[in-house]
């Protein structure tokens, strides 16, 4: 009975509303009240857009920077878009950002070798990396669920290359392999540490000439020591062969996988010949 003599008393009051009273004007009626438009997310990525990014947008989980043709100078092709599951963002209300970090680096950098016609053991040999880019958190919570693929090329320390118009089958022979071949500038201690390296196109000291598996899938991290020692024995056969001469004397390099780069799937060290 009340919600009846409510529903009546509102309809009494639209009709004296739109008829008026006999000694009084009729309302004039009111403009409509402008409206905020929704907030929409920034649009997913395209598979095939070149972007012209540095070195320190690598450092970031979001880009906004505006696409480029690809028959312009550019240093990013996205080569993979994918959608996010609530189990790479662990709750999509409070996301892990760690979680996604992790899950968006493995589903990049595993995707990376079918685009470039690579097996791991050659890419570990080149430049190319992959990198990635997610909605910002604003963008996630408006319900954007993409993940964005690029390959790049480190060309040095800190800078990265051009790439060509496309980027699909990049190392598929030894001739391009060749061309984005990772060399390094340095010291023996130097290069023991990870530091020094570019693209052989520079100035170089070492040539990396092939690479030693040095674990399984799922092996622990062995410890520095011993990584080092498993790459070692390894390589002087591989740079005795590059030299072509097995009485030279030759100076071996070897570089194993850091612990990080254990934890991310690596399982390849480096071998190297000094070429100064």
């Amino acid at each position: 009975m009340g919600l009846l003599v409510v529903a009546v008393v509102a309809v009494a009051v639209v009709a004296y509303g739109l008829v008026g009273r006999d000694d009084e004007p009729a309302a004039t009626p009111r403009e409509p009240s402008p409206t905020t438009p929704a907030a929409t997310a920034a649009p997913a990525p395209a598979v095939g857009s070149c972007y012209a990014l540095t070195a320190g947008a690598l450092q970031t989980a979001h880009d906004a920077s505006p696409t480029v043709p690809c028959t312009a100078d550019h240093t990013a092709r996205t080569f993979v878009v994918e959608t996010l599951t609530d189990d790479d963002l662990g709750d999509p209300e409070a996301v892990d950002t760690e979680l996604l970090a992790r899950r968006a680096d493995e589903r990049c950098r595993a995707a990376l070798p079918a685009e470039v016609g690579a097996e791991t053991r050659t890419l570990a040999l080149s430049r190319l990396r992959s990198a990635w880019f997610v909605p910002t958190e604003d963008d996630l919570a408006l319900g954007a669920r993409w993940l964005r693929c690029d390959v790049v090329a480190l060309r040095d320390e800190s800078t990265l290359a051009q790439l060509p118009d496309d980027t699909a089958d990049m190392l598929a022979t030894e001739d391009r392999l060749e061309r984005w071949r990772t060399c390094a500038q340095a010291s023996l201690a130097q290069l023991q540490a990870g530091q020094g390296q570019r693209m052989c196109a520079l100035e170089h000291d070492w040539r990396t000439v092939g690479t030693r598996r040095v674990g399984d899938a799922s092996d622990p991290w062995p410890g520095d020591a011993a990584a080092r020692g498993r790459v070692l024995e390894r390589c002087e056969g591989q740079v005795r062969a590059y030299v072509d001469d097995p009485l030279a004397t030759v100076t071996v390099g070897w570089l194993p996988p850091t612990e990080a780069q254990w934890a991310e799937g690596a399982r390849f060290g480096l071998c190297w010949a000094r070429t100064t």
